[in-house]
């Protein structure tokens, strides 16, 4: 676009000029002669002058290092298309100050939607799933696979929707009247009518959680659907998944609690997400299924006040490895320091007979909810190894063993590696194991080595991890499988 001159009266005059060479000459042409003609007139457009929102946006990018509060001020006058596109522009090009962004900016359009940046980071420069994870921390890659899966809705027609592009308050309104239809179809034609491709990504987002969650914890009967309408969100997808995943953990109780029916109620939920990802890819399902068993685990067995194996009794298969690896971890964590006699044999032994005690405990006094599994690293990288593997302890990988003698085994010696505890990984490298926990130790005691021990540490916030670019593949973990659904995509809520 030709840059337009900084006096009104000049630009009357180059606009009649264009038309006119526009009829007989090229447009570069003309505007190559009139530019000259007109050198005093020839220089950048002042705010007054500009007509669009390139325009706007371009004067603001320039102005916001030197004079942010003149610019708020100014961006205030515009009207709310504009006003968008100067706050995007200006959030994408300084992230780290979205906060004071904000603040400098009225009540309006453009202040609600700044501050639903500052709710939802993930919107922030309109980037994928994993491009706000931290790069270079190993154990923090999603291989489920589902950031290589299309949406399942792009081939709905959009709906005539009677708002405003960048109101939205307005468009939240329509996205929740169809989620309250319990017809997917109907949120996904509101949905696909948001021009913008960051928002429409963010409303099958919002869609999935306001279907699937309700006061912090997953409604299962609408989680296939939820699950269903996540994939719609495309790039942030496997967030989607993730929070869907964060409320299906709350619904388990502390692992020393013979609560059937809650057991059985945060079952059903991780069934039942897999079920609304099953219909568009199976592995994938059961990967996402996998990673939500190491959340509910953790969150379950952090919370309790004693260890046992109620989840065990009353978990399907699927949740084992990870019953086994949350509660070997523990187990190491609460009394290797006042039994620093004990042998492999021995922890082993202790981890069993845990595993092996339904006891309840005490009912908890102050449950604070599930909180952040803590960064431990892997053991395995299922992009690169055979090994079947399962997720550990929540974002991170382990190898898994079919034999379920074994693989407690390696649960222990996994929580071993990772609390320093080396004095039980060197005997089983050698020659007190079988061949398989024999490499098991020795892999994780040359790892050990190459990487300072991360006892301790926790995982950055949700949504900040690095991951791998989409297509990557991995073997499907062990475990049940839950049935596809039947019938359309995904079943309506009731």
């Amino acid at each position: 676009m030709a840059p337009r001159p900084s006096c009104p009266l000049a630009q009357g005059v180059l606009d009649s000029l264009m038309r006119l060479f526009d009829r007989h000459f090229s447009a570069s042409l003309g505007l190559l002669i009139i530019s000259s003609a007109l050198p005093a007139c020839s220089g950048a457009p002042t705010w007054d002058e500009c007509r669009d929102a390139d325009c706007y946006t371009q004067l603001a990018m320039q102005r916001w290092p030197t004079e942010p509060d003149a610019v708020a001020a100014d961006i205030a006058t515009l009207d709310v298309v504009a006003q968008e596109a100067v706050v995007l522009a200006l959030v994408d090009a300084h992230p780290t100050t979205l906060e004071t962004i904000c603040q400098a900016l009225s009540e309006g359009p453009a202040a609600d939607r700044c501050n639903k940046l500052t709710e939802r980071p993930h919107l922030l420069g309109g980037k994928a799933n994993t491009a706000l994870r931290q790069v270079g921390v190993p154990g923090l890659v999603d291989h489920t696979g589902i950031e290589a899966l299309s949406s399942p809705w792009t081939d709905v027609p959009p709906r005539d929707v009677d708002c405003d592009m960048q109101v939205d308050a307005c468009w939240s309104r329509a996205m929740v009247r169809a989620v309250q239809t319990g017809d997917p179809v109907e949120v996904a034609a509101i949905c696909n009518s948001v021009p913008s491709d960051r928002f429409r990504r963010e409303c099958f987002f919002r869609a999935a959680e306001t279907l699937g969650v309700q006061d912090a914890k997953a409604r299962v009967d609408r989680l296939p659907t939820a699950a269903a309408l996540c994939l719609g969100a495309e790039d942030y997808n496997e967030l989607c998944v993730r929070e869907l995943g964060r409320a299906i953990a709350r619904l388990a109780p502390p692992a020393d609690q013979l609560d059937h029916e809650s057991w059985e109620q945060a079952a059903a939920a991780v069934a039942a997400l897999e079920a609304g990802l099953a219909e568009t890819d199976a592995a994938v399902g059961q990967r996402v299924a996998d990673r939500v068993w190491a959340a509910v685990v953790w969150g379950s067995y952090q919370r309790a006040q004693q260890l046992g194996g109620i989840p065990m009794l009353t978990l399907p298969p699927a949740a084992g490895p990870h019953i086994r690896a949350t509660a070997a971890w523990f187990l190491l964590e609460r009394e290797a320091q006042d039994h620093p006699e004990r042998d492999l044999p021995a922890w082993i032994e202790r981890a069993t007979t845990i595993l092996a005690d339904t006891t309840p405990g005490p009912a908890p006094d102050d449950d604070q909810g599930v909180q952040p599994t803590r960064f431990v690293g892997n053991s395995t990288d299922p992009a690169v190894e055979p090994q079947p593997w399962v997720h550990y302890l929540g974002d991170n990988y382990r190898r898994v063993h079919d034999d379920p003698t074994q693989d407690l085994i390696a649960c222990v010696l996994e929580a071993a590696a990772r609390q320093g505890e080396r004095s039980l990984l060197e005997p089983a490298s050698v020659s007190s194991q079988s061949e398989p926990m024999q490499q098991h130790a020795a892999s994780l005691l040359a790892a050990e080595r190459k990487a300072p021990r991360s006892k301790g540490k926790r995982p950055p916030p949700p949504g900040t991890h690095k991951g791998p670019g989409k297509g990557s593949k991995a073997p499907p973990p062990k475990g049940s499988k839950a049935p596809p659904p039947k019938g359309s995509k995904a079943p309506p809520p009731d």
